[in-house]
């Protein structure tokens, strides 16, 4: 299959696509990319245009899953592996593709089919976040996996800012209680948490948490406030039970030394 032709502007007196450049901070070298990256199925269907954005859809998903991987390991996150797939999933899920896409305005630059955009097809979460895919996808054939980074860490900033920040986390509220229904299922008393004393000046404190199930310790967490530092504890415990079976667990518990270190906040 063909890619696409170059486009005229939409406007010829602004060009819209270097707006949308802009917002993701990269400029392409082939801007048929762009447009293909834009380009929704209906688009195709109703033109004789032979491509839309489903195959750059396909390899954006690819690469955003290894940016955000990537960037786990780096200073911006830092994250301990227990809580890497549950970040990745919230990073990388549909639903916070579409905040992206409505942060970007994506819906004024797709290319739809008439039916599509009667429907009302630029403000469909699907269709927004198939394009930051799509997008994704047609930075990494024009400037490589480096350039996809530089993208993923501009247009993911506010959320990247909250998780190094410890102010949000995608396990808050969730696998704090996730742990304590597995225990009670299990017919076991729930967990006890423990604060240590809080560490650093006054105006950035560190706070740490321990878990315990019993007398024995399965978690550990830091955060800026308390409540960051309990569900990071309760998601390292969680997913030791997860990964090992909780009779397993029980009878071997985490190493002192598998629980993550003290972070730079």
């Amino acid at each position: 299959m063909s890619g696409p032709e170059e486009q005229p502007d939409q406007d010829d007196a602004v060009d819209v696509y270097a707006q949308l450049e802009e917002a993701i901070g990269y400029a392409f070298t082939n801007r048929a990319l762009l447009i293909e990256a834009v380009t929704h199925p209906s688009h195709r269907h109703e033109s004789d245009e032979d491509f839309d954005n489903q195959a750059l859809e396909y390899l954006g998903d690819s690469a955003l899953n290894f940016a955000v991987a990537s960037s786990q390991i780096t200073d911006t996150l830092r994250t301990p592996e227990g809580i890497c797939t549950p970040i990745r999933s919230h990073l990388t899920g549909n639903n916070m593709l579409a905040v992206i896409g409505k942060r970007l305005k994506l819906g004024a630059f797709l290319r739809l089919g008439a039916g599509e955009a009667r429907s009302g097809g630029q403000h469909k979460e699907k269709n927004l976040a198939d394009a930051v895919e799509a997008l994704l996808g047609a930075v990494h054939l024009d400037g490589g996996f480096e350039a996809v980074r530089i993208v993923f860490q501009r247009i993911f900033a506010p959320e990247l800012q909250d998780l190094a920040e410890g102010s949000f986390s995608p396990v808050q509220g969730n696998l704090k209680g996730s742990l304590q229904e597995l225990l009670q299922k299990a017919g076991l008393p729930p967990p006890n948490y423990v604060t240590h004393k809080p560490m650093g000046p006054d105006h950035s404190r560190v706070f740490k948490v321990s878990v315990y199930l019993g007398e024995i310790r399965f978690g550990v967490g830091f955060g800026s406030r308390k409540q960051v530092a309990e569900q990071k504890a309760a998601a390292f415990a969680y997913h030791y039970i997860d990964d090992h079976g909780l009779a397993h667990a029980l009878e071997n518990p985490p190493d002192a030394e598998d629980f993550p270190e003290l972070p730079n906040f």
